[in-house]
């Protein structure tokens, strides 16, 4: 991917946007690839024409089951004129663009169709039609721009043709969503109705509280009734014994029935609990006892209890504290990837395949793989607390935590690690490992007894540093629990921006100077080549100028060994016979001597060596004709060569 300020630039340049933020939020939409993002805002403009021509409206996808069609509502009929108020940041336009959202709202995925010309409100007013629930209580979540007011036109927002939102209602406690077009249940096979959702509406009603507690409870189909009334004592306290129902089918008397098998209504049903009184139970059970034949043996005198006639209605219970005893975690755990890997079946095995991924490692290696990389594969760490005591892990965990969309925007923006606190030697264990990693302060933010858990943490890096953002408690919603998720995620988006711009900086950084190391390497290892051959020349030529100057020695002496061992030159009046030599050297110098006749070439031979000239490297020659005397018989006299009485020589070469 090319340099996002350059693809930034080469966007503007050809859509001629001003605003940055606005460039930014569509290339951000087409990941930054910047021939999808010009052509998604010229597809606005190519139609167009001129303003005489007819606005179109592009096709709308076939509507498929449960979709809400708003468009007759929003839909303008073709003009001739161009439409008001549809113009976008490009200058002006006149297509109008049905766009398609995906509103998930507790597990339920809520299908809209808009026009690009309506506003941000126009959705949350579809909403409030399709779910009662009033507009000014209603948030959406999951916009490409960190903020979004209702009378924003969704044109402006340069949405993609499909956008998925979020809508969360943290002052609606207990909402029914009741769906549109909802096919009927009864259309769908048993197989079918085990993978659907249902919503139980659930009163609770218990002499010593006046005002009945109000309950709406996602389960599978695959779900039994049994379970499903497990979950309330957990919820309620009000054990299962003393659970009174009204609202169920009149074929669901059997509580192993799935809600799939049960016959109550798709997607969402209403049920009633009332708490059986403790004196109705000893009435029932004083019943029961008098109907009850006695008989005590001889051998035997143990007379019959009609207390132990609780186990009757205990049965339910010794299933649920037989499932609790199958701690999340084993005790005295010494392999945390084995703890983990356990942790994981038995979670599946307690509340469905639909749960959060967990990472399979130590609390170490998960804030490596989450914190410790590089800015662009940094993800926030959610650290899940359990413990099988706490009255709200069961419910928290069925309803909230394993929730389609809390497991799905975990698995997409979080890496999840979990840790079981059931027993002593796993809580210290942890204890010990968060201490090493955060330090003795922050660790003690994961102590918590068991009454405060389960909680569910999220921890963010700033800068260099890590630290607890957010603690979500096992009391608190699916609404609050998404805004959470959502909420970190959006401020560790923010903080991430800048880590990355400083993380890029750094690499350029170190890139620049491991060039410039690279380069002064370079120039030094060439420096070092150079000066190392400079020297070996500098060696060389010393070499030679000792060579030549043990030649020139070598020559000197000989030169001067021959000086010494010639005759005298004979006296200008000496009666024997002379020959008077003259010899032209190189650069025009004459030698002059006298020599007498009797005497061989080799004495001449010898006085030109004497001279510097040896006959290894010039040649003496006569002048006409021209021959090279040093080639004759050296034995043989002056005289005998016709150098006499006189001879000029010339001295060339080799």
């Amino acid at each position: 991917m090319a340099d996002r300020d350059q693809v930034l630039a080469d966007f503007q340049e050809c859509t001629g946007f001003e605003d940055v933020e606005t460039s930014i939020a569509i290339l951000e939409q087409h990941d930054w690839s910047l021939l999808p993002a010009v052509q998604s805002v010229m597809n606005e403009v190519s139609d167009c024409g001129s303003a005489a021509e007819m606005v179109t409206i592009e096709d709308i996808p076939p509507h498929t089951e449960n979709m809400v069609d708003l468009s007759g509502a929003c839909n303008p009929a073709p003009s001739k004129t161009p439409m008001a108020g549809t113009s976008g940041p490009s200058g002006s336009t006149g297509v109008v663009r049905m766009l398609n959202f995906i509103v998930e709202y507790r597990d339920e995925n809520i299908p809209l169709i808009l026009a690009d010309t309506e506003t941000v409100g126009k959705i949350k007013e579809s909403l409030n039609e399709i779910l009662n629930i009033p507009v000014s209580k209603q948030e959406l979540r999951g916009w490409v721009q960190r903020k979004v007011d209702d009378k924003r036109v969704l044109r402006d927002l340069h949405l993609p043709k499909e956008t998925r939102l979020y809508l969360l209602t943290p002052e609606v406690t207990n909402p029914t969503v009741v769906l549109p077009s909802t096919s009927s249940d009864q259309s769908y096979t048993i197989e079918e109705k085990l993978s659907h959702t249902y919503t139980l509406n659930i009163t609770v009603r218990e002499p010593s509280i006046s005002i009945p507690r109000q309950f709406s409870l996602q389960f599978p189909g695959s779900k039994t009734i049994k379970e499903v009334k497990s979950d309330v004592y957990h919820l309620t306290d009000v054990a299962v014994r003393h659970q009174a129902w009204t609202g169920w089918p009149e074929d669901a008397k059997d509580d192993s029935l799935t809600l799939a098998a049960s016959g109550i209504s798709y997607p969402a049903h209403s049920l009633e609990v009332d708490k059986v009184s403790t004196s109705c139970s000893d009435t029932r059970k004083a019943q029961s006892t008098e109907d009850m034949e006695i008989t005590v043996s001889d051998d035997d005198e143990t007379m019959y209890n009609p207390l132990l006639e609780d186990d009757m209605f205990d049965a339910d219970e010794e299933v649920l504290s037989r499932n609790k005893n199958r701690s999340l975690i084993p005790d005295n755990v010494t392999d945390e990837v084995f703890a983990l890997e356990h942790l994981t079946k038995e979670f599946s095995n307690r509340y469905g395949e639909c749960h959060p991924v967990f990472y399979v490692g130590s609390l170490e290696d998960a804030v490596k793989d989450s914190l410790l990389v590089s800015a662009k594969e940094r993800k926030p760490l959610a650290i899940y607390l359990h413990h099988d005591n706490s009255i709200a892990a069961n419910v928290f965990c069925s309803q909230v935590l394993c929730s389609e969309s809390v497991v799905n925007y975990l698995s997409s923006n979080f890496i999840t690690w979990a840790w079981d606190l059931t027993h002593e030697s796993n809580r210290k264990r942890l204890q010990n490992a968060a201490t090493s990693l955060f330090g003795s302060l922050d660790a003690a933010q994961l102590s918590y007894k068991s009454e405060h858990l389960p909680v569910f943490l999220i921890i963010l890096r700033t800068r260099s540093s890590r630290e607890v953002f957010s603690v979500i408690h096992g009391h608190q919603t699916l609404d609050e629990l998404m805004s959470a998720l959502i909420n970190a995620s959006e401020v560790f988006q923010l903080n991430l921006k800048s880590d990355i711009a400083e993380e890029k900086e750094r690499e350029a950084r170190e890139m620049i100077k491991r060039e410039q190391d690279a380069a002064y390497e370079q120039s030094l290892a060439a420096d070092r080549a150079k000066a190392r051959a400079q020297q070996e020349e500098v060696d060389k030529q010393r070499e030679v100028e000792q060579q030549r100057q043990n030649d020139e020695a070598i020559k000197e002496a000989i030169c001067k060994s021959l000086a010494e061992d010639l005759p005298e030159e004979p006296d200008a009046d000496c009666p024997d016979p002379v020959s008077h030599i003259k010899i032209r050297v190189p650069g025009g110098d004459v030698l002059q001597r006298r020599f007498l006749a009797t005497n061989t070439l080799n004495v001449l031979l010898n006085f030109v060596a004497s001279k510097g000239f040896h006959t290894e490297d010039f040649k003496l020659l006569t002048t006409y004709p021209r021959k090279d005397v040093s080639l004759l018989d050296q034995s043989k006299s002056l005289k005998d060569l016709n150098l006499f009485p006189q001879e000029t020589l010339i001295i060339e070469e080799r």
